[in-house]
């Protein structure tokens, strides 16, 4: 995710994220532990990310 992201599209973006997955999940082993401390990493810069309206 790019800095210049607003919030909603790095929302959009990790649930996009999460729909993939669950369907990989479906046919392909992943490593669960790199995708949720990416995840984690994504969430961490939006809350960090000053909101403005």
């Amino acid at each position: 995710m790019s800095e210049s992201s607003s919030p909603h599209e790095g929302l959009a973006h990790i649930a996009a994220d999460a729909r993939a997955l669950r369907q990989s999940l479906r046919h392909t082993p992943i490593d669960c532990a790199r995708v949720l401390t990416d995840r984690a990493t994504e969430a961490q810069a939006l809350a960090a990310t000053p909101r403005t309206r």
